[in-house]
């Protein structure tokens, strides 16, 4: 993991976690330097990434402000993985599930009319997999979660094959 990757990741924890409020101001670019351990360089770097996943605004010389928790990225798989994982996200995890549910029946229907040779011998893969794997729990969730992607896949939709990332980390959370 380069350096940008892990102050990326430490940023956007300390954000999710509450750390930094929402709305709130965020230090100065070299006080966050200082509190990182990294250069401007780096910083500027991880700020653009943030940015990108909409944790952060940027607002011109006013300086940088946490986002509020309604316009974060959640189909970002870090973004996702990040809140999932600093607890208490029951309402994340059902409004997740609940578009799951809503999107899915749509999605094996195109899945099923759309899927060419290689998708259909990827989602036989997977399915083999998860017979081969029904006693080890682990690889079983693993093999079910390349298994939904196959079928995300399947679509051919570049819009739905977005979402297998955000899919995959809210079934290792829900398993």
């Amino acid at each position: 993991m380069s350096k940008t990757e892990r102050v990326v990741r430490l940023f956007g924890e300390k954000i999710v976690q509450g750390e930094f409020k929402e709305g709130a101001a965020l230090p100065s670019e070299a006080k966050l330097c200082d509190l990182f351990q990294v250069s401007r360089n780096c910083m500027r770097e991880s700020i653009k990434v943030l940015v990108a996943k909409r944790l952060i605004d940027s607002c011109g010389r006013r300086g940088l402000f946490v986002m509020s928790r309604n316009r974060w990225d959640f189909l970002d798989a870090e973004v996702l993985e990040w809140t999932l994982a600093s607890g208490n996200n029951n309402e994340l995890i059902f409004s997740l599930l609940e578009v799951r549910n809503l999107i899915e029946p749509t999605i094996l229907s195109w899945a099923a009319s759309r899927a060419n040779s290689a998708d259909l011998a990827a989602i036989d893969a997977c399915w083999s997999a998860m017979e081969a794997s029904k006693f080890d729990h682990a690889e079983f969730k693993e093999a079910q979660i390349r298994l939904n992607k196959a079928m995300l896949m399947a679509t051919h939709n570049p819009v739905i094959t977005q979402l297998s990332e955000a899919f995959g980390v809210l079934q290792r959370k829900l398993f």
